[in-house]
């Protein structure tokens, strides 16, 4: 199965500068998506020798980035760049487009996956057999597509001005808080 694995590392983060490139542990969240992207090795991980062995996935990895600070750096990393235009990295952008044009791309180059998947940079505490799992599934399945997900009942931000944990509902995206709806961490 042909795979293509889409990280969308966008370079102009208001909230957080070079949000992309800042280092969780001892990789940046650019280098965790690819990390978690490399299916060979989690594919190896999975088999336990009994059955029949997990299927080979022919994997392409390309990071879309508005900053060549990040493409230099995906590169640097194992995974391919591409440049994205300045109307795919606004902050009203959605992902969708980001997508189709990293898929236009491979295309117009002359290879065409099977399935593509989406590794958003920003979530790097995911287990490295995620996307194998996921892949499993789908075959298994037979679905057109697959989300993965963690059910989360509310989502905890620090409140502000005062100490303590608030429940915010209805959930409200990082960039479009506003200084009263964002948390801080404790002196």
């Amino acid at each position: 199965m042909k795979v293509l694995a889409v990280i969308p590392a966008r370079g102009g983060s208001k909230g957080i500068p070079d949000k992309n490139l800042q280092k969780i542990g001892n990789r940046t969240l650019v280098e965790w998506a690819i990390w978690a992207a490399e299916l060979p090795k989690a594919n190896a991980k999975m088999w336990h020798g009994e059955g029949k062995a997990p299927e080979a996935h022919e994997l392409r990895v390309v990071v879309s980035s508005d900053s060549e600070a990040i493409c230099a750096h995906a590169t640097l990393a194992g995974a391919g760049a591409l440049k994205r235009p300045a109307e795919l990295a606004t902050d009203e952008a959605a992902t969708d487009p980001v997508i189709m044009h990293v898929l236009n791309y491979v295309k117009a180059a002359g290879w065409r996956p099977d399935v593509v998947a989406l590794l958003q940079p920003t979530v790097p505490v995911r287990d490295r057999t995620l996307l194998a799992e996921a892949l499993a599934r789908l075959v298994e399945t037979g679905a057109d597509s697959l989300y993965t997900a963690h059910l989360l009942h509310h989502v905890w931000r620090r409140s502000r001005p005062g100490p303590g944990w608030v429940c915010m509902t209805p959930r409200v995206r990082r960039k479009d808080m506003t200084p009263e709806d964002e948390y801080t961490e404790e002196d």
